[in-house]
Parts: C-alpha cells; sequence; structure tokens
C-alpha cells in the first residue's frame, strides 16, 4: 500500500468523496505500474453549528464550491439578536449605576464593599454581552476553507441542537491516492518522490502527485 497526494484529480468526476479507481503510476524515468486505489480528499469536515435553532434558510446547493467564510446556511437570527439587545441594555443599565457608585463612594455615602458588589455584576453583564454576540455569529455556518459542499442535511424551518451535524465539506483542491502496489515494485523509490498518476480510463485525464507513506504491509 502507497499514499500519493495529488495537486487534482486525474478523472472528470466532480470532486468525489471517496472513489475506486485504476491509475498508472508512472515515477520519473521509470516504467508505468498499474494500481487499483481510492481517490478521496485529504481534508473533509462534518460542519455543525455551534448553537442551537430554527434553521432558517439553506444558502448553498449541494455540490456548490464555497470559498473560506462563505456562509452555508442560517439559523433564525431573531433570539440571538434579541439577546444581543437585552445583554446590551443591561450593560448600560449597570455602567450608570457604577458610575453613580462611584460618586457615592467617594463621598463616603456606601461601602467599598457595595461598590465591589456593582462592580462585579457590571463584568458578569459584560460577559453575558459577549457571549451574546458570539452566539449570533455563529447562527451562520460559515465555510472553514475553500472546497465543495458535498451534502447539506438541514431543512427549512426544522429545529437543530447545536453540533448537529449540517453540511459535508471537502477540500478537492487537494486528494489522496491509496493504491496497492507490489512493495517490491517501489522499494528503491524515496518517500516524497514525485509520481505522474493517469487514469487507466482515459490516459489523458493525469495529475502529478508525490509519495507521502512508504510501502507498507
Amino acid at each position: 500500500m502507497i499514499v500519493l497526494g495529488l495537486a487534482s484529480a486525474p478523472a472528470r468526476a466532480e470532486d468525489p468523496v471517496v472513489r475506486v479507481t485504476s491509475v498508472l503510476l508512472v515515477p520519473g524515468g521509470d516504467a508505468a505500474l498499474r494500481a487499483t486505489g481510492t481517490l478521496e480528499p485529504r481534508h473533509e469536515l462534518q460542519l455543525a453549528f455551534a448553537v442551537g435553532g430554527v434553521v432558517e434558510e439553506i444558502l448553498v446547493e449541494d455540490g456548490a464550491r464555497v470559498d473560506r467564510g462563505d456562509p452555508i446556511a442560517r439559523l433564525d437570527h431573531v433570539p440571538f439578536q434579541a439577546a444581543v439587545t437585552r445583554a446590551r441594555s443591561r450593560v448600560e443599565f449597570l455602567e450608570g449605576r457604577v458610575r453613580r457608585s462611584e460618586e457615592l463612594l467617594e463621598a463616603n455615602a456606601i461601602s467599598p464593599e457595595e461598590f465591589e458588589a456593582d462592580r462585579s455584576q457590571l463584568d458578569a453583564a459584560r460577559a453575558d454581552a459577549r457571549l451574546a454576540d458570539w452566539n449570533l455569529g455563529r447562527a451562520t455556518l460559515r465555510a472553514p476553507f475553500d472546497g465543495r459542499v458535498v451534502r447539506t442535511h438541514l431543512e427549512p424551518g426544522e429545529v437543530i441542537a447545536a453540533g448537529t451535524a449540517a453540511a459535508h465539506l471537502i477540500d478537492s483542491g487537494e486528494l489522496e491516492l491509496r493504491a496497492s502496489v507490489p512493495a517490491n515494485a517501489v522499494a528503491g523509490i524515496p518517500e516524497r518522490a514525485e509520481f505522474e498518476v493517469r487514469a487507466v480510463a482515459d490516459p489523458r485525464l493525469r495529475a502529478m502527485g508525490r509519495l507521502h507513506h512508504r510501502p507498507f504491509r
């Protein structure tokens, strides 16, 4: 078994997830080796919302290409925006109270402990506001890297929990070919050596690959 990292797929199929393929491996200056293996993306991820809610909109079709940061799906923002508004209002209220407490402390009208209690409430409210902002930002699912959305697992109006699989994303720019070949056929080829990979079905379809792992049994 050898593992080759490919810069692109030696086939016409649109960004396969896992596909069995027959190829010719052509090390520099040597005779070609015929092998059958699986072609799959080196990087793939099941995307999930970090927060739960009601699915409002799916923004991509299955098979669509996306760039890093592109939105894929969105939850209903209304409850998240309401939480942000409440949290910010409480921060403003407590900031005013702390200012008044500072004046009262300077006038010896309250104790330092009372002032610290008000300031602690303000610190907690600011933390709640940061969390509300974070939750609002996570109500839109975005691509963490350039790739292709193989499939989404959502329906508009569906209520989902945080961590529920929402979409399958692959990086089809880098593929990996795991091929079975006789160990003695590549025994003298160093790790990281380059191969040309040609599809047996159509030798015009080819890509350059690099050996990632030496042969193993």
